[in-house]
């Protein structure tokens, strides 16, 4: 496609979604925005991946986050392979930063939706991918201290093992 008219339309988007207020977290319009965002996260265009994250943080800016995770979760679990490094980043950056919605408990969304992907990726052979995968876990220890090895020990008994070997410094 021709990146000058996506540049242009993905900055379009970043002006317009501070103008929905929180219009933005009705499933249907992240439902929408959100996918289209993240496949955008693996062009080979510099300047399309710019306006695609400034894109993203405006929707993180004013959509709740219990309706983002999940779609975000879907997407680097059954979309390209090329998106799965760049969407845990963004998760890293979502788990760490304080929550717009109160709707549903953060610990709650984030143990059913993004640990569940970050367990699965954490055989991923790419690189780019283990380390966005380790500031992810770092992340969501941060957030869910020591739930997090139970959390991952009750998904499959394997996990504990894995992050153990993986991250030492998390699992003692």
């Amino acid at each position: 496609g021709n990146s000058k008219v996506t540049v242009s339309a993905l900055q379009a988007v970043a002006r317009i979604v501070p103008r929905l207020g929180d219009a933005v977290s009705d499933a249907g319009a992240c439902n929408v925005i959100v996918p289209s965002l993240c496949n955008a996260l693996a062009s080979a265009n510099s300047a399309v991946r710019q306006a695609t994250e400034e894109a993203l943080a405006a929707v993180r800016a004013n959509a709740d986050g219990a309706a983002i995770f999940p779609i975000m979760a879907s997407v680097a679990t059954f979309g390209s392979p090329r998106v799965k490094a760049p969407i845990l980043e963004v998760l890293a950056h979502m788990v760490r930063a304080p929550d717009k919605g109160a709707d549903a408990p953060k610990a709650q969304v984030l143990i059913k939706h993004v640990l569940p992907l970050s367990m699965r990726v954490l055989d991923d052979a790419k690189a780019e991918v283990k380390a966005a995968n380790g500031k992810l876990i770092a992340a969501l220890q941060g957030v869910l201290g020591n739930a997090l090895v139970d959390e991952a020990t009750k998904l499959n008994s394997a996990n504990y093992h894995k992050l153990r070997t993986s991250f030492p410094d998390i699992v003692q």
